[in-house]
């Protein structure tokens, strides 16, 4: 004999709406009665949030109306990170700032016991302050957000999902190319891929690979073509984005050209005006690539040899190199005479798979070297007997 559920079925109201045209939802209606029924709050939440972040849901107003008629109802009762989630998730849906900050307030207010709750509703405050480019207010909260974040011994992933979303989101703003990279990289790693939908993949990947095309400091292309989630580029209008990233990742200036002239459209529309700088990036590019695959014990290579890689005129090979050195990304000492530079140490970087490659080949070489000293000293021992 199945479970009698005996509550009234208008508190379903909303949720019967959801379910009737979400393939999600509905599966879960009548697991979700059954729970409100034997009141496990506990296991009701968890699937409450999980509508609140699936793609397929996630985007639909109702959820709104979901807190405020059916929710609110058992609010107190259920975990308060998972309550300050829903609360987060639903202010969304509130178009005025005014009225949204309200909301969020008045339901912090009920969420005393659990400072992580508090912080998240806080994180969605500082959403809304950016969103209308309120920077001193926003920066008041993640600057407290970050000391509670210090403070704190053990955080839901969520809440660092979130903390690192509203900075990079404060760098985005305020064209910090550095700190929103990383802080987006790091908002990466604590979301679960599969709450974003496909076109939030392609933005995020787009915003990321700008980011790091026009930073002045990143020289580290490898991690970011490390992100399974820059796929999303090669299956939408930005193709040519990746493929650009592709091109300064391999440190190839003749590829860079290509990419110029194919892309020339695009490239004009994204990067005006920016053209020279990205010029003077790839011959960086290249210049760091020809140091990677140089053995380390024979680091010394000519003005002529860069020219050749980077494509530039020799006179204008040591500027690039002194321009790397400013930057940090090489040291070493260059001989005016010989026309020639000593690399001594390039800047350890992520590798990609292709990079790995290489290393194992250096590896190769340097215990054929060594094997083949070995032998000699053998040799040598043995004739001295």
């Amino acid at each position: 004999m199945g479970i009698q559920i005996q509550i009234s079925m208008s508190n379903f109201d909303i949720l019967e709406s959801l379910a009737a045209d979400n393939e999600v939802v509905r599966s879960r209606l009548d697991e979700i009665k059954v729970l409100y029924s034997q009141k496990l709050w506990h296991q009701l939440s968890e699937i409450l949030v999980d509508f609140y972040y699936h793609h397929r849901v996630k985007r639909d107003r109702r959820l709104l109306d979901l807190y405020n008629q059916f929710i609110v109802e058992f609010e107190t009762k259920i975990d308060q990170l998972r309550l300050a989630q829903i609360v987060s998730r639903s202010g969304e849906f509130i178009a005025d700032s005014s009225a949204r900050i309200a909301f969020l307030d008045k339901v912090k207010d009920k969420l005393l016991r659990d400072e992580q709750a508090g912080l998240l509703i806080e994180l969605a405050k500082a959403d809304v302050y950016l969103r209308q480019n309120n920077f001193e207010e926003a920066l008041k909260i993640l600057d407290a957000s970050r000391k509670v974040m210090d403070r704190l011994a053990a955080k839901d992933p969520v809440v660092y999902s979130s903390f690192y979303r509203s900075n990079a989101l404060y760098h985005q703003k305020r064209e910090n190319f550095e700190g929103f990279y990383s802080d987006i990289l790091q908002y990466l790693a604590y979301t679960n891929e599969k709450i974003l939908e496909d076109q939030e993949k392609v933005d995020l990947s787009l915003q990321m690979a700008l980011a790091v095309l026009l930073s002045d400091k990143i020289y580290n292309f490898s991690e970011l073509v490390d992100q399974p989630i820059l796929l999303s580029l090669h299956q939408s209008p930005y193709t040519w984005v990746f493929e650009l990233i592709k091109t300064f990742n391999e440190g190839s200036v003749s590829k860079f050209y290509a990419n110029a002239k194919s892309f020339a459209e695009h490239m004009k529309a994204q990067f005006g005006g920016k053209e020279k700088f990205l010029e003077e990036k790839i011959r960086v590019m290249a210049l760091l690539e020809l140091v990677f695959r140089m053995p380390k014990n024979e680091r010394t290579v000519s003005f002529k040899t860069i020219a050749e890689v980077t494509q530039l005129n020799v006179q204008d090979v040591e500027l690039l190199i002194m321009k790397a050195m400013s930057l940090d990304l090489i040291r070493g000492s260059i001989d005016e005479i010989d026309q020639t530079v000593q690399i001594r140490w390039s800047k350890p970087k992520v590798v990609d798979k292709e990079k790995i490659k290489v290393m194992r080949d250096k590896l190769v070489d340097w215990s054929t070297s060594l094997n083949a000293l070995v032998k000699s000293f053998e040799t040598s021992q043995q004739q001295s007997v």
